[in-house]
């Protein structure tokens, strides 16, 4: 993920693609910085939430495996659970 600089989301996410269809983009956007500039932010924004993604549901695993009493171990259970989506 030459683009973002951050690893993968997970193992199974396919990079080479990921970075394919970024040069691709990059090639046929015909020099326009505009247009450019506006996929690469999007573009970026996939591994961002991906990323964000995995790291809530890892933590919401830990959690889940000594579930909480207290109320305020169940806020941070919930609050992984509705980031991860």
């Amino acid at each position: 993920m030459k683009t973002v600089g951050l690893p993968a989301p997970s193992p199974l996410f396919p990079v080479e693609a990921f970075d394919e269809i970024n040069q691709r983009v990059s090639r046929r956007t015909g020099g326009s910085k505009i247009s450019w500039h506006t996929f690469a932010s999007a573009w970026n924004a996939v591994v961002y939430r991906l990323t964000a993604a995995h790291q809530h549901a890892d933590r919401l695993r830990l959690l889940l495996a000594t579930p909480g009493t207290s109320s305020e171990a169940r806020y941070v259970e919930d609050h992984e659970l509705f980031c991860s989506r």
